[in-house]
């Protein structure tokens, strides 16, 4: 009686375990699909062109580089390292531009003032999001109050005023 009912058991619980195997492989998770309208894909092709079209051109420019320096190297190294440096330096702001711009006035909006609310300065975020929709737009170079933005400028809060590199 005993041995049966340990086959039956062993049986019965292979059986289980065979369908719990089965019913785990049919359950699995659905494949995730693209489910973007034929607008947005074709937006996103045109995004990602117009950024293969730029790094191409990026490339390009740097190729064009290479080939100076390998010309310069034998008329003059001296000369191909002030190129060099001089594009170094206006790259870390170090230079003074001068020559056409866009000047933006950003205010405080006169509604609060009517409101009664408290007025503080532009924050930080908001100048922020400014330089990158600026950037986002191809601005080359971008100063603040007279402050020259670069890679590295810092714009925060300090003391309830809003700041740019400590200034």
């Amino acid at each position: 009686m005993g041995s049966k009912f340990t086959i039956s058991m062993t049986l019965i619980t292979v059986i289980i375990g065979f369908m719990l195997a089965i019913q785990f492989q049919t359950v699995k998770e659905p494949k995730v699909r693209d489910t973007r309208d034929v607008w947005a894909l074709r937006d996103d092709l045109i995004k990602e062109q117009e950024l293969q079209s730029k790094l191409l051109e990026e490339i390009r420019s740097n190729e064009e580089r290479i080939s100076k320096y390998k010309t310069k190297i034998k008329d003059s190294k001296e000369m191909a390292l002030k190129e060099t440096l001089e594009g170094l330096k206006k790259e870390a702001g170090q230079t003074d531009i001068k020559g056409p711009g866009l000047v933006i006035t950003v205010s405080i909006l006169k509604e609060a003032l009517l409101l009664g609310q408290p007025v503080a300065d532009v924050s930080p975020m908001l100048l922020k999001r400014l330089v990158n929709d600026l950037n986002m737009y191809g601005a080359d170079q971008i100063s603040i109050d007279g402050e020259r933005l670069i890679n590295t400028t810092v714009i925060r809060d300090i003391n309830g005023k809003t700041k740019i590199n400590g200034h």
